[in-house]
């Protein structure tokens, strides 16, 4: 699909060997509560494993802190190593900013938001699909018209990207946590050939 909100790059990742690490290192779910737990987040029913993150877990870092740094998590998971680095090469990217493993619960949903600050509008945002039953919907609403959105139904070892700048939301309506690995890079002719 190829549209301003999104693009599925490629579809056939293995994504198995990382889910079944994560199964056997579940506690690296609770490490990190910050992204769930702070007020106002669209991101309430999730949890997360920082894998590259801001130096500092502020919220003025989140925002404007332009350098991502590796997390232990990242060593935890050396599946994840690989993943990020098909996904780079899928994207053309030349640097490789924050990386998230990001699960929402069955019945979840992420509130509708858009990313902002310096940091948002330097990367590109890229979704590897981990897990993802039917019934899991990413939404981007138009920026002319919030009413009119487009749906993308994202499948296992699909990566995707999407335009973080507009409104976005995802519902889970599984019986299944919806699994991503979020992946913000700089991949100037990707950027070039989508706009803003």
């Amino acid at each position: 699909m190829r549209s301003n909100s999104f693009e599925c790059l490629i579809s056939d990742l293995d994504v198995r060997p990382l889910l079944r690490s994560l199964e056997m290192q579940s506690s690296l779910w609770t490490h990190i509560t910050a992204r769930q737990t702070t007020p106002g987040t669209p991101h309430v029913d999730t949890q997360t494993i920082f894998l590259r993150w801001a130096a500092a877990q502020t919220i003025e870092a989140v925002f404007n802190d332009l350098d991502a740094v590796d997390y232990p998590a990242l060593m935890d998971l050396p599946e994840a190593r690989g993943l990020l680095a098909q996904s780079v090469e899928a994207s053309r990217a030349n640097t490789l900013g924050r990386a998230i493993i990001v699960r929402l619960k069955p019945g979840g949903r992420i509130t509708p938001h858009a990313d902002e600050g310096a940091y948002a509008d330097h990367y590109e945002r890229f979704h590897l699909v981990l897990q993802s039953d039917a019934g899991n919907r990413f939404h981007v609403a138009d920026p002319a018209n919030p009413h009119i959105y487009t749906t993308a139904e994202m499948k296992p070892g699909q990566l995707w990207w999407f335009n973080h700048k507009r409104t976005h939301w995802v519902e889970n309506r599984s019986n299944r946590e919806r699994i991503h690995l979020i992946m913000d890079m700089v991949a100037p002719s990707y950027r070039t050939e989508r706009g803003q």
